[in-house]
């Protein structure tokens, strides 16, 4: 009987540690958001008319279920993801981390699905860690690009790097080694080298003039680092540089020493002032491509916002300043400003947003402010370009509800 008894304990309790072992938690999430939006512009040509529109509107967030587990030094999260962006998304995702000594591996597996292809190509990359230094290799991004201001729901903010991006150093995912240190608790430095073929500079920028009557391709070799110190203020510096070119000798010849480089740079500031917080960007994009002929392109951004925290409320404003030179066909010397300020609270678990921006554009006769590029390289004649004289404003109530 005592062995019988016995018995039972050991199996009711490897029942009970396998339990425990193989337990996931489960959650799913969503969201919605609703917005009344008055948007003006102007082309700036010569009698042209004022166009405003009104409208109310609302969208659905992802719907995200996910779950987790953890056993010893290992843990694992699991996450299913549907959404509706421009067509519908299917997200699958599963990340995890394991402990060996001082040292922790993690990475992720990333699938996504849409209506319009077959499931994308995951492109993951593995960090390892010690708390100290972190090593990653894969698809990476351990330099940022120090893009730190905000703004209010409304639109006023100008894009940089001619394809709507945010004011800082033009710096994106791309596929080499890194490494990050934390040199003492207030100071990080990350270093990085990409590698690949047929690939944008620091996943950002290539020759897209050329680059389809190359017959072998190009290999694309770029460098970056940051800095970043906790001094009171947040400072934190980052710097690019690299190359795109032609693999075959051939390629070089008809098409006149295919090349295209890219430097860039990203100053961010954040100060506390007790309550008040300031951000400040400065970024500068210089690009060239080389065929037949050299095209160069210099882009300057500089961005400044305030936020004011009253309880659970809050006002916002920012400020944005670009300027854009290309010295290619019709030379483009090309400026816009724009500014947003905003009001946040909460009616109870719904957040609320009312903002208001506004924006106008110059550059010289025949030539646009480019919005909107298309692809990696740029483009200063765009459709969307922006002519001379132009402007818009955008006024905007949004509120959004997550569960």
């Amino acid at each position: 009987m005592k062995y019988i008894a016995k018995m039972m304990l050991a199996l009711l309790a490897s029942v009970t540690m396998v339990g425990q072992a193989y337990a996931w938690d489960f959650g799913v999430t969503g969201s919605a958001e609703a917005t009344f939006n008055q948007a003006s512009s102007n082309t700036g040509a010569t009698g042209a008319d004022t166009i405003t529109t009104q409208e109310f509107g609302s969208a659905a967030g992802s719907i995200v279920i996910t779950s987790s587990h953890s056993s010893g030094d290992s843990s694992a999260a699991f996450s299913y993801t549907f959404d509706w962006d421009d067509n519908y998304d299917e997200v699958v995702k599963l990340s995890g981390s394991t402990k060996a000594g001082e040292w922790t591996a993690s990475s992720a597996i990333d699938f996504n699905r849409d209506s319009d292809s077959v499931a994308e190509e995951d492109r993951p990359n593995i960090a390892v860690t010690n708390g100290t230094t972190t090593i990653h290799m894969g698809l990476i991004a351990p330099v940022g690009s120090q893009s730190t201001y905000g703004g209010a729901v409304s639109g006023g903010n100008v894009a940089f790097g001619r394809d709507d991006g945010d004011i800082g150093a033009y710096i994106d995912e791309y596929q080499g080694v890194g490494v990050t240190h934390k040199v003492s608790d207030t100071i990080t430095v990350a270093a990085a080298l990409q590698m690949d073929k047929d690939a944008a500079i620091l996943g950002e920028y290539s020759n897209v003039t050329a680059s389809s009557s190359l017959s072998s391709g190009t290999q694309t070799t770029a460098q970056a680092l940051s800095v970043s110190a906790n001094v009171g203020p947040v400072i934190g510096f980052s710097f690019g540089t690299g190359e795109n070119k032609a693999v075959n000798s051939n390629d070089n010849a008809t098409t006149g020493g295919y090349k295209a480089s890219l430097t860039t740079m990203g100053l961010g500031v954040t100060m506390d002032l007790g309550g008040p917080s300031l951000a400040l960007t400065y970024a500068t994009i210089s690009g060239k491509q080389s065929a037949a002929s050299d095209n160069k392109f210099d882009d300057t951004g500089m961005a400044v916002s305030f936020s004011m925290p009253m309880g659970s409320d809050s006002v916002v404003a920012s400020f944005t300043s670009i300027t854009q030179k290309t010295d290619t066909g019709t030379a483009v010397n090309a400026s816009a400003t724009g500014f947003e300020v905003g009001y946040n609270t909460k009616i109870g678990p719904v957040s609320l947003g009312l903002g208001y921006g506004s924006s106008s554009y110059s550059a010289d006769t025949g030539a646009t402010f480019a919005h909107d590029g298309g692809g990696n390289g740029f483009d200063s004649t765009a459709a969307s370009g922006k002519g001379d004289g132009a402007t818009s404003t955008d006024l905007e109530v949004k509120m959004a509800y997550s569960w």
